[in-house]
């Protein structure tokens, strides 16, 4: 790409990002540096937000429309935001997610192999994008040859956790989570992981079409296996740069079969032709950064 190609490309971007700040009133962009601060205590995951150690923590925005790009919904249909924090003491990243939805779509079953079933990014999901090491680069598959210049060379060189569960009853919570993952080779030798016990502890409430999120993740290193979990642990420490970004799978319609997702929105602004690289491509998820600072 010459100068003058670089320079339109970036003009359209900026364009591109004015309007959706219009419509979406935010535009966070890859490497605006997210600070996480240590928690004050440690949080009961109960979906309730209401621990102190959350009362200082802004609010950062799942507004950008991924799928179909740029596109605006009622904000009785959709609206998203969370906060993080970290604990030097267990470890251990926390989340809270509060996410509005008229139509809750659950229903799906796991199965690891991809032949068998229907794929959970069609329902209603929350997806949770983690580079321990801030290095990017494709994070689908254990490739070799053409698939891992294409498709990456190491599958835990990021996580793209797609959190799926049944909606709790009114008032009601949920803990029981699956979190699934493409792990294997290449299109022809995969498999659909479920990352569920890299989240120390979940819960999912409901009030109306107020669903809040709250867990608790350990976060791995890119030398990660199935059997040697604890050994790739990453220890968590003051100034640590990540990259993490938020998502959600948005489906309407409880009836239809096979399920098909509607909207998909993100928490970071990204360029149409990206719109959808997240679960395959680290290049784009949010700069963060933990700090020492208790809040």
């Amino acid at each position: 790409m010459n100068k003058i190609q670089f320079l339109i490309t970036n003009i359209i971007f900026f364009l591109s990002i004015n309007v959706s700040d219009a419509q979406n009133n935010h535009s966070v962009m890859p490497n605006d540096t997210l600070t996480i601060f240590q928690s004050k205590e440690l949080p009961v995951i109960d979906g309730k937000f209401n621990d102190q150690c959350w009362n200082n923590i802004q609010w950062q925005p799942i507004d950008q429309p991924w799928i179909p790009y740029g596109d605006t919904v009622p904000h009785k249909d959709f609206s998203g935001e969370y906060k993080i924090l970290w604990s030097k003491k267990t470890n251990l990243i926390y989340f809270i997610v509060k996410i509005t939805d008229d139509v809750f779509v659950d229903g799906y079953r796991y199965n690891s192999d991809p032949k068998k079933g229907d794929f959970y990014y069609n329902y209603d999901l929350l997806e949770v994008f983690v580079d321990e090491d801030h290095s990017g680069g494709m994070h689908v598959f254990d490739g070799i040859h053409e698939t891992g210049k294409e498709w990456g060379t190491n599958s835990a060189n990021a996580f793209s956790y797609h959190m799926i569960l049944d909606s709790p009853t009114e008032n009601g919570t949920s803990r029981s989570l699956v979190a699934c993952d493409l792990a294997g080779k290449s299109w022809d030798n995969y498999s659909i992981a479920n990352y569920a016990d890299h989240f120390q502890e979940f819960a999912l409430r409901k009030q109306g079409a107020e669903y809040f999120w709250e867990f608790s993740l350990r976060i791995f290193s890119d030398q990660y296996t199935s059997n040697k979990r604890e050994t790739s642990r990453v220890k968590l420490r003051g100034n640590k740069q990540m990259r993490i970004s938020l998502a959600y799978c948005d489906n309407d319609d409880q009836n239809e079969i096979p399920k098909t997702r509607d909207n998909f929105f993100g928490s970071v602004a990204v360029q149409q032709n990206a719109n959808n690289d997240h679960w395959k491509n680290a290049d784009g998820y949010r700069k963060v950064i933990l700090s020492e600072i208790v809040k």
